[in-house]
């Protein structure tokens, strides 16, 4: 769920092309921002739009997110002939580049900024970069696994396509960490359509060689370094809540929580299941 659509408020509907093809199944989004009282008197305006939604749809798997203070909303929004499968929160964390502090980096450690890998250097560079983000992310648990449907072999794929579109964008932009010439971590993000001081972390990580010797921190510096420099007030990140140990992290960095965002999936009842791959 992007920064904007956090912000937001009802985002309608939205096939979701990638997923749908990635998977085999139909996939559609539905959002709900922390915005939607600007829209809606009562959470039932939101619940009412939802059913409505769900009730014309023929896709198989809507997947929905809104915040964690509305608990009550699949329950009260899901017509029937639908499953609803609790898929997780999202926990996003907040820095304030003001006050923000970078470490210092070691003397064979290197960042750098790249706005596009695969334009500005080569298309090796590029895939080397995609390459590190598969590696970083293989085997992580997410919403997905919730889902007996969808085939855990291929969430991989998700985090590759989601990187190539951000560095695609106009708004989009890499960092990069190098270890004695070796690249050992990539972050993609993209600055925030309804409020350009902000920078939003996409994905962040290192290849699993570099994981557990506190190089993140130089990684998570490199991009509050570059977002300072472009003007902007403050970076986000987010992550499922079970993942503590990069939330660690990010508190010792000096980032503190900001909201939480919760996910189901509605599966449409007479598709059944398989088993998780």
């Amino acid at each position: 769920m992007s920064w904007d659509s956090v912000l937001g408020g009802f985002s309608p509907l939205t096939f979701s092309g990638l997923e749908s093809q990635r998977f085999g199944l139909s996939v559609a989004r539905i959002a709900v921002g922390i915005g939607w009282p600007q829209q809606f008197s009562q959470l039932t305006g939101v619940a009412d739009s939802i059913r409505t939604q769900l009730e014309s749809c023929d896709n198989d798997v809507v997947i929905m997110r809104y915040p964690s203070e509305t608990p009550e909303l699949p329950s009260i929004s899901v017509p029937s002939g639908w499953q609803i499968l609790p898929a997780g929160s999202l926990m996003y964390w907040e820095a304030d580049l003001a006050s923000y502090e970078e470490a210092q980096v070691p003397n064979d450690m290197s960042s750098e900024c790249l706005l596009d890998p695969v334009v500005d250097r080569s298309e090796a560079y590029g895939q080397q970069a995609l390459e590190i983000i598969a590696d970083s992310f293989s085997g992580y648990t997410n919403h997905y696994s919730a889902n007996p449907l969808f085939d855990r072999k291929l969430v991989a794929k998700g985090y590759l396509e989601w990187a190539a579109n951000t560095l695609s964008l106009s708004s989009g932009y890499a960092c990069v960490l190098s270890q004695n010439g070796h690249m050992i971590g990539v972050a993609t993000v993209v600055a925030s359509k309804d409020d350009d001081c902000v920078d939003e972390i996409e994905l962040a990580g290192l290849s699993r060689k570099a994981q557990g010797q506190g190089r993140y921190r130089y990684l998570l510096d490199a991009v509050a370094h570059s977002a300072r420099d472009r003007g902007k007030r403050k970076i986000v990140i987010s992550t499922q809540s079970h993942n503590i140990r990069v939330q660690r992290a990010w508190a010792r960095a000096g980032l503190l929580p900001y909201l939480s965002v919760e996910t189901v999936h509605c599966v449409r009842s007479g598709l059944g299941t398989k088993p998780l791959q």
